[in-house]
């Protein structure tokens, strides 16, 4: 379907209000509170290669819990193994032919790449499809959310704290020795990254950095052992900002306790890139990138020690769900050995990173470590769960392990306009395209 964009900044809220109410009307809206609601966390890049040494070692406690109570174990992805694609068919039930996100970019001109928004996916997402229905929903840092969507409740795009990095000059640092990058396409003036704008200045707010979520120290802060030295300022902003979209999401729990809460938190997978090599022999990679036994083991423990933090990141969360609602806990890819990008050494290019991992728990969901499961299943087992239709154009199923009554089953959910905030440009834009080739994701 095409989007409406709701153009300039105060005409722009006054419109969506109006905006919003159109979209309520177009279900029953929820007052009650139904008797289970759905959290999803997204953890991308998150191996069971790391996941099930540390559960037998008792170090993630809170992923444990949920795979006594249901499920865990690998969730198939597709393909190739891009996150923007993956988290997309998550969020869709689609595979990418379908919901158009293929990539990173799009080619704007000869020498010219813009990202890819929100605006290029085609049809609805799950939470296009709850708030049409009535549902309260909370987004948090998905992949492709900008320009922020019209929803029922708290959307805070992936381009909301991007912009944070753009007075500090470790990316010329880091880049002094290469040539200029082609011309990106970016407005000056920033439009709004949240929906509603007002979450904007919440969601900056500096309460959310406080390093206080966790009892989990920084791996990284003045770790002088960890190979890639000119980057440790990186691995910690990666850090930073997981605290701050979890935090974020918390909020949006605690004010609205909405009936969907989805929130990707992104740092395993940018720490992996860099310091995979504390999982694999030294073998496994050529003279230039192989680092010594004090490098690697210092790798392999702020990794773990990453990994230990998300745990408890997700105990936080599991305080405020209970035996009522469901949980999942899901990741879009694993991570092997690797030498693309600035000074990797982990990727995810073969079929042996191709699992990701899958963790739920609540009402009708059976007990098993086989899931079999893809990632195109993520939004059917929602909609089941919820007791809405699945529709007949989606790729995904329901899956085995679920074992509650299905409804019948509509042709599409993409009969609505989707609405959408003025998105020409977030700012955001330029700092994310450096990441993204720092990453080895795009040239």
């Amino acid at each position: 379907m095409q989007s409406t964009a709701l153009n300039g900044r105060r005409a722009a809220w006054t419109v969506t209000s109006a905006a919003l109410l159109a979209l309520l009307s177009c279900g029953d809206v929820r007052d009650e509170t139904p008797s289970g609601r759905v959290l999803v966390i997204g953890i991308d890049g998150a191996s069971l290669r790391v996941i099930q040494p540390l559960m037998q070692q008792g170090r993630l406690p809170h992923l444990e819990s949920i795979a006594q109570k249901g499920v865990s174990g690998p969730l198939k992805s597709h393909h190739p193994l891009l996150s923007p694609r993956v988290w997309t068919s998550v969020a869709t039930g689609k595979e990418p032919d379908k919901h158009g996100i293929k990539s990173w970019v799009k080619s704007t001109g000869p020498k010219t790449t813009r990202l890819l928004y929100s605006s290029d996916r085609k049809g609805h997402a799950l939470w296009n499809i709850l708030s049409e229905a009535g549902y309260t929903v909370g987004v948090v840092n998905w992949l492709m959310t900008y320009p922020p969507e019209v929803v029922h409740g708290v959307l805070v795009s992936d381009h909301t704290t991007s912009y944070e990095v753009d007075g500090k000059k470790y990316l010329a640092r880091i880049f002094s020795g290469r040539s200029e990058p082609e011309p990106i396409s970016v407005e000056e003036e920033r439009n709004a990254v949240t929906f509603p704008p007002s979450w904007q200045a919440r969601s900056l707010s500096e309460h959310h950095t406080r390093g206080e979520l966790t009892n989990v120290p920084n791996p990284f802060d003045g770790n002088t052992d960890l190979p890639g030295q000119d980057f440790l300022e990186q691995y910690s902003l990666f850090y930073e900002q997981d605290e701050r979209f979890a935090s974020i999401a918390l909020e949006i729990e605690l004010e609205i306790q909405p009936s969907l809460l989805m929130v990707l938190l992104q740092g395993i997978d940018r720490t992996s890139h860099f310091l995979w090599a504390g999982f694999e022999p030294a073998e496994a990679y050529s003279e230039k990138r192989r680092i010594d036994r004090r490098q690697q083991a210092a790798a392999r423990a702020a990794l773990e020690t990453y990994y230990e933090f998300t745990d408890a990141l997700i105990g936080l969360f599991l305080e405020r769900y209970d035996e009522h609602d469901l949980v999942l806990v899901v990741s879009d890819h694993g991570f092997e050995a690797a030498e693309t990008g600035v000074a990797h050494t982990g990727g995810h290019i073969s079929a042996e990173a191709e699992d990701g991992i899958v963790f739920a728990r609540g009402p009708g969901i059976e007990k098993t470590s086989k899931p079999d499961m893809s990632v195109n299943d993520v939004t059917p087992l929602i909609l089941a769960w919820l007791g809405e239709p699945l529709a007949q154009d989606m790729d995904g199923v329901v899956p085995g392990f679920f074992k509650g009554n299905l409804v019948e089953p509509i042709e599409t959910y993409d009969t609505t306009e989707i609405m959408r905030l003025e998105g020409s440009g977030s700012g955001s834009e330029e700092v994310l395209m450096e990441q993204l080739r720092q990453l080895g994701y795009v040239d």
